[in-house]
């Protein structure tokens, strides 16, 4: 398939880690919780981006065309007894829809010796949509926790804000 002729795409900023000596001896860490008092001052990250001119491309019609084993990731058509409601309630995700996704994965996977679902977290539905620039950022900058309100990583269903860089990528130049 000819990507640039068969899919509409944008252009647009995403930000990558940007490769620093320092990284040879301390690995790159964002910290999302407020550190314990009298715990030794240190920085809440050692992360420095760069913005990178992305292609991101439309795939809507042509999601068949992404395989796991080829482009790490694929698109499945999938319905859940969860409601929206439920989001919120860990117990009710971990008993109905992480169920429901396991036996999706045992279909897509019947070689798979194990399905082991190591981590999830509640996303506010619907933020994923065709937005303006401007729409994001008031997106992110509404979502982003307050100074004040740590992060509880032991909260499942407490909305992570989107994150604003890219999580894990490399580019050519």
């Amino acid at each position: 398939m000819d990507d640039q002729h068969t899919l509409n795409s944008v252009v647009a900023n995403l930000s990558f880690l940007q490769w620093q000596d320092l990284y040879k001896r301390e690995k790159p860490y964002e910290i999302y919780v407020d550190m314990p008092e009298g715990y030794p001052e240190v920085t809440q990250n050692n992360l420095v981006f760069e913005p990178v001119a992305t292609v991101i491309k439309d795939v809507r019609g042509h999601e068949n065309s992404f395989k796991l084993e080829t482009q790490g990731f694929q698109f499945e058509e999938f319905s859940t007894k969860l409601q929206d409601a439920d989001l919120d309630d860990r117990q009710c995700v971990e008993s109905v829809y992480l169920p429901e996704v396991e036996q999706l994965l045992k279909k897509q996977y019947a070689d798979a010796h194990r399905i082991f679902i190591f981590d999830w977290r509640a996303s506010e539905k619907g933020f994923l949509c065709l937005l303006t620039e401007a729409e994001l950022l008031h997106q992110i900058r509404k979502h982003q926790l307050p100074n004040h309100s740590p992060l509880n990583l032991n909260n499942r269903t407490s909305y992570l804000r989107p994150a604003t860089e890219v999580h894990v990528g490399k580019y050519s130049r």
